[in-house]
C-alpha cells in the first residue's frame, strides 16, 4: 500500500494485538490503517522473589500475553532505575481488570502496578511521539504502520483537515412530562451541510435504520449528538434493542454498532455537591461530541479542543468530556513516559508535615485583602499572567524537587517558610507547565499583532 499524507482523526484498538488508526486525507477522504500493537501495565516489588512469584502467575493468566523485566524508574523522587515486570495484555481495554486481578492475589508480597489506568490510545500516542490531528505521512507495511510526523505540538499556525459536520436530534412521543426509554421515537433530525433530513414517516424500526442509512451518506467525521450522552445515544440503543436491530443501529466508520450500556453513568461528591457523569458511547473512526455537559467544548469550541488534544496527546472524543485538570494529567504523563518514569495507578503520597505556623505562612494563594470601604481615585490594577504556572516554572517547584535531598544549600528559597528547591534537576510539573505557558504567550502576542 502506497504511502498516505493526511491527519490522524482518531486511534483505538481493534482486535487481539492491533491498533486501528483513520487519517484523514485533504481531498476529504478517511483511510483506515492497522497498526501491530500491545498496552502493557508495569508491576514492581521490593522483594526480587515477590516479581518471579507473579512473572509465574502471568505465565497462566487469561488476560497476559507475555511478561518480561525491564528497568524503569518506580519514584519521582528517584532517579535510578529499578528492575520491573512489563506484563503486556492480550486485551488493550483490560489494563485496570489486571491491575485488579493482581491486587487481589492471595500473596506475601506488596505489588505496586503502574499505567494502568492509561487509556490504550494516550499509551500508543505517547510511544510513537504522535497526537490528535497530527499532520503524517503513513504508510501499511505488512502488519504495521511507518509513521512519519511532519507537524509538532509547538507549531501555533498548524493546518486541520477539511472536517465534515453532522448533528443529530431526536425527538420522543413521549407518556409524561419527562421522556423514558419505554417511548418511542417520534422523529430524528440530521443536519449537514447539504441539508437536513427529517425522518418521520415508517415504522421506528424504519426510522432507526434511516437514521443509520442518512450517517453512512453523509460520511461526517464530527457527530454532534443534542443531549448526546446524558440521554439520546443511551435511548437509541436501547430502542434498537427493543426492535431487534441491535447490532445495525452503526454510527461509527468501522461496523461497530452502538450496544445498550449496564451502566449509564457514575455520580461523586465533590465540594459539597453530588455530581453525575454520564456514560459516552465512542463511535469508532469519527468524533461524537456533546457539547452541552463537557467544559473544554463548551468553553473553547472547536479550536480549543482541537489545541488541547494536540498538546496533551488526549484523544478527541475524551478530550471533550475530560476537565481541564484530566488534560493537563495526561500531558505530565506524557512528560513521565518520556523519562521512563511510571505512572503509579493509586497514588498515595501525603505531603510534606507542617506545623501550624508554616501552614499559616505558606498556604495563603487564595487569600484576598479586603479593600477599605469607600470612595477612591487613582486606584491601579495589577494582573500577572498565569502567575502561579509561571513561579512554578521560573522557580522549579514540583514534588520532588521541594526540599530536595540533593541541593540542601539551595539559593532558591520561599519565603517565608525557608523551603528550597532543586538546582540540578528541572522537576516534571515545570516540564509540563512550560509548552502550555510558551504557547499562550505565543498566541496572546500573535492576537495582538493581528486585525484578523
Amino acid at each position: 500500500m502506497e504511502a498516505v499524507e493526511g491527519w490522524i482523526l482518531d486511534v483505538y484498538p481493534g482486535k487481539d494485538g492491533e491498533m486501528v488508526a483513520w487519517v484523514k486525507k485533504g481531498d476529504g477522504a478517511a483511510v483506515r490503517l492497522t497498526d501491530s500493537w500491545r498496552n502493557a501495565i508495569y508491576v514492581s516489588c521490593s522483594a526480587t522473589e515477590g516479581l518471579g512469584e507473579l512473572a509465574e502467575w502471568a505465565v497462566h493468566q487469561y488476560l497476559v500475553h507475555s511478561c518480561e523485566y525491564v528497568l524503569r524508574r518506580v519514584n519521582v523522587f528517584e532517579y535510578g532505575k529499578r528492575q520491573v515486570l512489563k506484563l503486556t495484555l492480550r486485551d488493550a481495554e483490560r489494563a485496570e481488570r489486571l491491575a485488579k486481578e493482581i491486587e487481589q492475589l492471595d500473596s506475601k508480597h506488596r505489588f505496586a502496578i503502574f499505567n494502568a489506568d492509561l487509556m490504550p490510545a494516550q499509551a500508543y500516542f505517547f510511544e510513537k511521539e504522535l497526537f490528535p490531528l497530527a499532520r503524517v505521512r503513513a504508510e501499511q507495511a505488512g502488519a504495521r504502520i511507518r509513521w512519519e510526523l511532519l507537524d509538532s505540538v509547538m507549531s501555533e499556525d498548524y493546518r486541520i483537515p477539511p472536517l465534515k459536520k453532522a448533528s443529530i436530534q431526536v425527538r420522543v412521543r413521549s407518556s409524561g412530562r419527562i421522556p423514558k426509554f419505554s417511548d418511542p421515537i417520534d422523529r430524528i433530525t440530521v443536519k449537514t451541510v447539504e441539508g437536513t433530513v427529517e425522518i418521520s414517516e415508517g415504522s421506528e424500526r424504519q426510522k432507526i435504520l434511516s437514521l443509520v442509512d442518512s450517517i453512512a451518506q453523509a460520511d461526517p467525521d464530527i457527530i454532534f449528538i443534542e443531549k448526546g450522552d446524558g440521554f439520546t445515544t443511551h435511548y437509541l440503543a436501547d430502542r434498537a434493542w427493543r426492535n431487534g436491530i441491535q447490532d445495525r443501529l452503526i454510527l461509527s466508520r468501522d461496523r461497530v454498532p452502538i450496544r445498550r450500556l449496564a451502566n449509564r453513568g457514575t455520580s461523586y461528591m465533590a465540594y459539597g455537591r453530588v455530581l453525575h457523569t454520564p456514560t459516552s458511547h465512542k463511535l469508532y473512526g469519527r468524533i461524537n461530541l456533546d457539547a452541552e455537559n463537557y467544559f473544554v467544548f463548551s468553553e473553547c469550541g472547536l479550536d480549543g479542543l482541537f489545541e488541547i488534544g494536540r498538546l496533551c496527546r488526549m484523544p478527541l472524543h475524551k478530550g471533550s468530556r475530560a476537565s481541564i485538570g484530566k488534560c493537563l494529567s495526561s500531558l505530565q504523563s506524557y512528560v513521565a513516559y518520556k523519562e521512563d518514569l511510571l505512572i503509579p495507578w493509586k497514588p498515595s503520597r501525603a505531603e510534606i508535615p507542617k506545623t501550624a505556623k508554616t501552614l499559616l505562612v505558606g498556604d495563603r494563594g487564595g487569600f484576598i485583602y479586603e479593600p477599605k470601604v469607600g470612595l477612591h481615585e487613582n486606584v491601579g490594577e495589577v494582573d500577572f499572567t498565569s502567575l502561579f504556572p509561571f513561579i512554578m516554572t521560573k522557580y522549579n517547584i514540583s514534588a520532588e524537587t521541594v526540599l530536595c535531598r540533593c541541593c540542601p544549600d539551595s539559593k532558591t528559597r520561599v519565603p517565608g517558610v525557608g523551603y528550597h528547591t532543586c538546582e540540578k534537576r528541572y522537576g516534571l510539573i515545570p516540564k509540563s507547565l512550560e509548552p502550555i505557558l510558551t504557547k499562550r504567550l505565543n498566541y496572546k502576542k500573535k492576537k495582538k499583532e493581528t486585525d484578523d
